[in-house]
């Protein structure tokens, strides 16, 4: 157990001490993930606003019809 507790705060430190090393990259890596999550958010809205539009207009030209 000690062995494993061991491994994960060595790995943490030097994951911290890569970070802290390259801040430029550790940066774009960042804004990368922000926008790409930010991108697929906003996909996934307006698919969601488009398919809600769309029945909308369907069933309002349904009851026109009929």
């Amino acid at each position: 157990m000690k062995a494993i507790l061991s491994f994960y705060s060595d790995a943490l430190k030097i994951a911290l001490q890569s970070i802290f090393a390259h801040k430029l990259r550790a940066f774009l890596t960042l804004i990368g993930i922000i926008i790409g999550v930010a991108s697929v958010v906003t996909v996934g809205a307006s698919i969601s606003g488009l398919n809600t539009y769309v029945i909308e207009r369907i069933s309002f030209s349904a009851v026109i019809t009929s």
